[in-house]
């Protein structure tokens, strides 16, 4: 990301990388199944793939064509994020009935 390449050959990258990662997982399914309990290699890489897609959306869209006002709340909740931690775990917020 602090590379000096411009900002839509690091989209395409992280993309490519996303999607790339995602085939391998599901072509590994084959032989280990995609399993969350197991946290088999297969999973891992389905869950690297997406991941690296999301990121490459959220980058394309806040970072190189600049929407971020709806973003806020999100930055919010990462810059406060041990803050979150702890109401998370007394009884000052209750998350499960959000």
């Amino acid at each position: 990301m602090r590379s000096k390449k411009d900002d839509m050959t690091k989209f395409k990258t992280i993309l490519g990388l996303g999607i790339g990662l995602l085939a391998l997982g599901w072509i590994w399914d084959i032989v280990l199944p995609v399993n969350k309990n197991l946290w088999t290699c297969s999973f891992v890489l389905v869950t690297a793939g997406w991941s690296n897609i999301l990121f490459a959306c959220f980058y394309l869209v806040i970072d190189v064509k600049q929407y971020q006002k709806w973003s806020l709340p999100f930055q919010w909740i990462g810059v406060n994020s041990i803050l979150i931690y702890m109401l998370a775990g007394g009884e000052i917020v209750n998350f499960n009935a959000i």
